[in-house]
């Protein structure tokens, strides 16, 4: 019998981040090799990695993109916005 791949795995230097820049705004999208992992404080998101700008060589921190959307500051902040807002919550 033939090995059969049910789903395809991607290497860990293969992986896929994006960021922004909080100096110059440059965004930007690399590969795990391409920086410094930083141990995630919180596993759900898994590790960040430390990059530098292209730019103005500041320190960039990019986030795993997962199914092609950004998993970061952007979606935290506007998940922490709807629970700051008491009108999303009803009693049932």
């Amino acid at each position: 019998m033939a090995i059969e791949i049910i789903s395809r795995g991607q290497l860990p230097g293969k992986k896929p981040y994006q960021g922004t820049c909080s100096y110059c705004k440059t965004k930007i999208k690399c590969l795990q090799e391409d920086g410094i992992v930083i141990p995630a404080y919180d596993q759900r998101d898994g590790p960040s990695l430390a990059v530098e700008c292209p730019e103005c060589k500041a320190t960039i921190t990019a986030y795993p993109l997962r199914g092609g959307s950004l998993i970061g500051q952007d979606q935290r902040s506007s998940l922490a916005a709807q629970y700051d807002n008491p009108s999303n919550f009803q009693d049932r």
